[in-house]
């Protein structure tokens, strides 16, 4: 479950992204929150950060937003 700060944070991040390149990207950071060591079922902002952070690396199109 997303916390709602993680899912605030994911809606401004995604805003700069166009809708074809939407899906590709969404489970690109899934891929990357999947990684991460969780302690719970709930998805927090930093561990969504990061995951953002880390496909950033591969996308510019969520690097204005960091």
């Amino acid at each position: 479950f997303l916390v709602l700060d993680a899912l605030k944070y994911l809606t401004e991040a995604f805003q700069s992204t166009s809708e074809g390149e939407l899906d590709e990207i969404i489970e690109n950071v899934i891929d990357a929150v999947e990684k991460q060591p969780l302690s719970s079922n709930m998805i927090e902002q930093p561990l969504v950060e990061a995951a953002v952070q880390e496909c950033s690396q591969h996308s510019r199109t969520l690097s204005p937003f960091l």
